[in-house]
């Protein structure tokens, strides 16, 4: 199982897409935050997991104007979200995953705790232009009621990612 912007390797091929991952911010309640754009100069959380989000981040970023060196990322346990923006260690928190699994929800959640309500999703507007330049994404949407079926109040567009199952090319059907 390959994420579609990792490399995959020559000679095999995608038997199935198996989920799409959203890329998205969650942020404090009522923050200034629009855009991924706005990250420059910010520090941002990253969620820790097996995957290491950086590359796609910085292409992302990339679309924006920002060079990665303007953004300042730190480590989050997703359960450690909501103390770390209440504290203003970091503007956002980067997820990259199902806002219905964790680490996605934990972290909403652990915002939500820390501030007495919900967080703020900011997902990537500008989707269908990024999925133009960069094949290895498409523009998707965080459904109405993603989050336990409270929020977002309104659909939000963003970046999907797939996760391919890839087989040799050799081998038969």
């Amino acid at each position: 199982v390959v994420r579609g912007d990792m490399a995959i390797p020559p000679q095999t091929q995608t038997l199935a897409i198996l989920q799409r991952d959203r890329i998205f911010l969650i942020a404090p309640p009522k923050t200034n935050l629009e855009s991924f754009r706005d990250l420059r100069r910010q520090t941002l959380g990253m969620l820790e997991g097996a995957v290491n989000n950086d590359a796609l981040l910085d292409r992302i970023l990339a679309f924006y104007g920002v060079e990665p060196d303007q953004v300042t990322r730190i480590p989050v346990k997703a359960a450690e979200a909501g103390q770390i923006l209440q504290r203003k260690r970091a503007a956002a928190i980067l997820v990259v995953g199902t806002p219905d699994r964790s680490p996605a929800i934990d972290a909403f959640n652990a915002v939500e705790k820390a501030f007495k309500a919900p967080a703020e999703v900011i997902g990537i507007d500008e989707a269908e232009a990024m999925s133009d330049r960069m094949p290895f994404v498409t523009s998707g949407e965080i459904a109405i009621g993603a989050f336990r079926g409270r929020y977002p109040d309104e659909a939000v567009t963003t970046l999907t990612v797939a996760y391919h199952l890839i087989v040799p090319r050799s081998m038969s059907n």
